[in-house]
């Protein structure tokens, strides 16, 4: 501010400018682009970067308007103090990002007074970022370098991808090399399963909006809103979401190779079902260890309940008796399907009657199956080919019929080996 009693008299009009070199009395060149005059208040303001011209001399002229003018120059010298770098564009909410998909982030941006170079460390947890350049790979966290401009750039490129259903962090600590400690900022969001109207997979980028559109149906004569209420495979303690029977990230009901339904916990559903609990089984066709694989495709058209086998072997107890499906097929023939189920329910196997009316575990080694115990739930693996012995029709149209029941046989009988057969069935 101008000392007091600089100029006296009233009605003056103030005016501030670059002095001339030496201070003759020259015309005066405009002020920095930093540094502002109110002739108002007779106040300046500004904030000089690192390289200003320093002593600054100004020279501040007052005019009565009646062809008096009279000036006088003030000296600034600049000590060359440090701007701290900030971070801008963190969204105050939480927000979403869609789980099994690529994610535009918000507008990220550091800002320094200075334009000194600066490194940017992101950090992340339940994802990791893609899309960007690490500076330092031997550092933890992602390195960025260089101008606020060069990083700008570079987080407006970057993309994240959760790793599982629930919180996710991205850490975002910017420092000059001048500031004691690095500035930080955290952006917090929930990865959710999002759901497409057209009963795809679910699997397009975001910007943290999320979705919440209801599924279509997927066709396999289930309703959405019951798929979307069975429970979720959980693995080693991941959060995850109903609807999501096979631990996919997608909906059950947004995908035409995966459904899922509520059964009854009994063997005799249909002829006396009693008071017996629900519970969910989860069949994934076109399987690749639960998860639908990319080659080929399949649509499951039905999943249903019923009564066990009336020829059922007296040795083994099925669990929910029959289990059958339709299930059309484009491409190859033979199609690999898995089952999931609760982990408490009484299974060891998925047996099938053959052509031949002999009942085999189709989810054993013998025939390309298996049984796995996968975080709360158990996993029956098993192969049935179009046409083939395990195929209820027995026609290669392109349709596969299966009928099977998940058991438990006792280990002194399953056990055996090598597999024989003896009275229609495999021991």
């Amino acid at each position: 501010q101008l000392p007091p009693g600089t100029f006296s008299g009233g009605g003056l009009t103030y005016t501030a400018g670059t002095a001339p070199a030496g201070g003759g009395t020259g015309p005066t060149t405009p002020l920095p682009g930093w540094l502002v005059f109110n002739p108002a208040t007779q106040t300046f303001s500004g904030n000089p970067p690192a390289n200003a011209t320093s002593p600054l001399v100004v020279r501040v002229t007052a005019d009565d308007g009646n062809g008096l003018i009279r000036h006088t120059d003030l000296t600034f010298t600049f000590a060359n103090t440090n701007d701290i770098p900030t971070i801008t564009g963190i969204p105050t909410g939480p927000g979403t990002a869609p789980y099994g998909a690529i994610s535009a982030l918000p507008d990220y941006r550091v800002l320094d007074g200075d334009n000194d170079v600066l490194t940017v460390t992101v950090t992340t947890t339940n994802g990791s970022v893609t899309n960007v350049v690490d500076a330092d790979p031997l550092t933890p966290g992602v390195q960025i370098t260089g101008r606020a401009d060069d990083i700008n750039a570079a987080l407006a490129a970057m993309q994240f991808v959760p790793r599982a259903l629930g919180l996710a962090t991205i850490q975002l600590s910017v420092t000059d090399g001048f500031i004691a400690s690095p500035i930080t900022a955290i952006h917090q969001f929930n990865a959710v399963l999002e759901f497409s109207e057209d009963g795809g997979n679910g699997n397009g980028g975001g910007n943290g909006g999320g979705g919440t559109t209801p599924p279509a149906d997927d066709n396999d004569g289930i309703p959405p809103a019951a798929e979307a209420e069975a429970p979720p495979l959980v693995t080693d303690g991941k959060p995850a979401q109903k609807g999501d029977g096979n631990g996919d990230g997608i909906a059950d009901s947004a995908q035409s190779s995966v459904s899922s339904t509520p059964f009854l916990r009994t063997d005799k559903a249909v002829s006396n079902p009693g008071n017996a609990p629900q519970t969910f089984i989860t069949l994934v066709a076109n399987s690749d260890q639960g998860r639908v694989g990319s080659e080929g495709t399949a649509q499951i058209t039905s999943l249903t309940q019923g009564d066990h086998s009336a020829q059922l072997p007296s040795s083994m107890a099925s669990s929910l008796g029959s289990i059958a499906s339709t299930i059309a097929l484009t491409g190859n023939p033979a199609e690999t399907f898995s089952l999931y189920v609760d982990s408490s329910l009484p299974a060891n196997g998925f047996w099938v009657q053959d052509n031949q009316g002999t009942w085999v575990n189709l989810a054993s080694a013998a025939y390309g199956g298996r049984v796995v115990a996968q975080g709360n739930k158990l996993r029956l693996d098993f192969q049935i080919t179009d046409g083939g012995a395990f195929d209820r029709d027995g026609k290669a149209d392109g349709v596969i019929t299966l009928q099977g029941e998940i058991g438990q046989m006792p280990l002194t009988i399953v056990g055996y080996a090598p597999e024989t057969t003896q009275g229609g069935f495999w021991f």
